[in-house]
């Protein structure tokens, strides 16, 4: 996966500090593939059942399966991404959540399905590490990894005003 998407190490790292920093979220059930071919609605549109629990049913933060539907809805369509800013919108306004959160989840699922998946030439390997290359979800990632860094950086101070700065050590 190294060679298709660019800061891996960093991004696995900062997926990882986001799940650890949400261990004291209530899990509830996720199906984790709700898209429109797994919902059965009557002619009157009401949900009548959602089909295909398999792959990635877990006990999960909730907010898990706003970023898996909005991304799924319309995974490989002409319009996807649009769909799944709609949809990220939509879910972020009903419920409340924080979009960084949505695609902090984006970005974990994208490294969960890329490694299930029988190869690179995979259309859902690619799709995986396209979401991985997205600025959204890099930029909600990678910018908590940094500004993680940044005050650590800016906390790590001796006694003598000697602060920590990249690595090495001078004088404030």
């Amino acid at each position: 996966m190294g060679r298709h998407v660019d800061r891996l190490a960093d991004l696995v790292r900062a997926c990882d500090e986001f799940l650890a920093s949400r261990e004291d979220v209530p899990l509830a059930l996720q199906h984790g593939d709700v898209c429109p071919e797994n919902v059965l609605v009557d002619e009157d549109c009401r949900l009548t059942a959602v089909l295909d629990r398999g792959f990635l049913t877990v006990l999960a933060d909730p907010v898990l399966e706003m970023a898996l539907t909005s991304g799924f809805f319309d995974m490989y369509g002409p319009h996807a991404l649009r769909t799944d800013q709609r949809l990220t919108d939509l879910f972020v306004e009903a419920f409340g959540a924080q979009r960084e959160d949505v695609l902090r989840f984006k970005a974990v699922y994208a490294l969960i399905g890329a490694n299930a998946c029988s190869g690179t030439a995979d259309g859902h390997f690619q799709w995986c590490a396209a979401v991985l290359e997205r600025p959204d979800v890099r930029a909600a990632v990678l910018g908590q990894l940094e500004r993680t860094r940044s005050t650590a950086e800016r906390v790590l101070t001796d006694c003598a005003g000697s602060v920590l700065v990249m690595g090495r050590v001078g004088c404030c």
